[in-house]
């Protein structure tokens, strides 16, 4: 439905299991994947066989940012390899431009900051490793860490709910975050 919803590293290639966090509907669908889940697991009774439930944090269980491996061409395959930063899919250019926006309130107070001349917000890309430095490289840093760190929290939300909505708070969540 979305194509341009995998996640993109600085040089343009779409992760192999990964989707933006901006992707339009993610949340709407996850919590939707996971009512399904364990709607079945309760018509089944295997609902009644567990007692926890450990919280998607990213395929490596991370708390920051996607490993490197799930951005590379063979994905699981090759986990070793450049690394690579993501946020470079159009959605994450958009929640970028969005967020240092809600920050400075006008370009002309982004440019003071950043040492940059942009005419408007939608001139401004995130920033490549080893690109300008500086502030729009500081808040992409930021923005980076703060997006994933705010998914985990959704997703910690989402699990919750199901797990109240299907065990009345019996299952218990595990979070994984290495």
């Amino acid at each position: 439905e979305h194509p341009g919803a995998k996640m993109k590293d600085q040089n343009g290639r779409e992760a192999v299991s990964s989707v933006s966090y901006f992707a339009p509907n993610l949340r709407e669908h996850l919590t939707e994947v996971l009512d399904t889940m364990m709607a079945y697991m309760q018509e089944t009774g295997f609902l009644d066989s567990i007692d926890t439930l450990v919280v998607d944090c990213g395929q490596a269980g991370e708390g920051i940012y996607p490993p490197a491996w799930t951005q590379t061409p063979n994905g699981l395959d090759t986990p070793s390899g450049p690394d690579v930063f993501w946020g470079y899919d159009d959605y994450s250019q958009q929640n970028f431009r969005q967020t240092v926006q809600a920050k400075y309130g006008t370009i002309a107070a982004a440019n003071a900051a950043w040492g940059k001349n942009y005419s408007s917000f939608d001139e401004v890309e995130v920033p490549k490793p080893g690109g300008p430095g500086g502030g729009i490289w500081e808040d992409y840093l930021y923005w980076y860490r703060d997006s994933k760190r705010n998914f985990i929290e959704e997703q910690i939300k989402m699990y919750k709910a199901a797990a109240e909505k299907y065990s009345n708070g019996r299952i218990k969540l595990i979070l994984c975050i290495i």
